[in-house]
């Protein structure tokens, strides 16, 4: 009796021995061979921190210094001039700004790109641009955030920073108070 537990126990191990070997073989054929161009890789780094980020601008934890939005999205793509176009839209809380009949402004579209890419808001008070978010500081925290992985050239970071393009959409609750800004990610305001 314990010989044939001991002969179950056995044939078991040797079945999922093998086939783990097997399908780790197949997994190890199927995607080894299978390139991925630096630009997919950067694309996907983008859209993965993209995710993440855009939460700071969501959250409703504490004192609001900026506006609050209920949701933000966005779209990555290379368009026909073989630049990276990201759209981003931002909806502003229904909640909150209809009672106040807020105006969103050019100011709080930067504010959304500043959060979101470098977390800094790049305005003092009384929506001022202050200089502490520079095109300088604004390409370091770009490669630090989304580039990390990559051992990229400083020609090939200097390629991708004059082709990367945003627009941003804010979205008003209130009939038509909406904004879009446009313009290249790393110039200091967005038009």
């Amino acid at each position: 009796m314990e010989i044939c537990k001991r002969l179950i126990l056995f044939i078991i191990f040797f079945i999922f021995l093998f086939t783990n070997t097997i399908f780790a073989s197949d997994l190890k054929k199927t995607f080894e061979n299978k390139n991925v161009s630096y630009l997919e890789f950067i694309l996907s780094q983008i859209d993965n921190k993209l995710v993440i980020k855009e939460q700071v601008l969501t959250r409703r934890a504490g004192v609001q210094l900026h506006i609050l939005y209920s949701a933000i999205g966005h779209k990555i793509e290379v368009n026909n001039k073989n630049q990276i176009q990201i759209y981003i839209k931002a909806l502003m809380d229904k909640d909150r700004y209809l009672k106040k009949q807020y105006r969103p402004k050019n100011s709080d579209c930067n504010v959304v790109r500043n959060k979101i890419f470098f977390n800094k808001y790049g305005y003092g008070f009384f929506q001022k641009k202050n200089k502490i978010l520079n095109t300088k500081i604004m390409k370091e925290t770009f490669v630090n955030d989304f580039l990390s992985l990559l051992r990229l050239s400083e020609n090939e970071k200097n390629i991708l920073f004059s082709n990367i393009y945003l627009k941003i959409q804010i979205i008003s609750p209130i009939k038509n108070h909406n904004i879009a800004c446009s313009g290249n990610l790393f110039q200091e305001e967005l038009r």
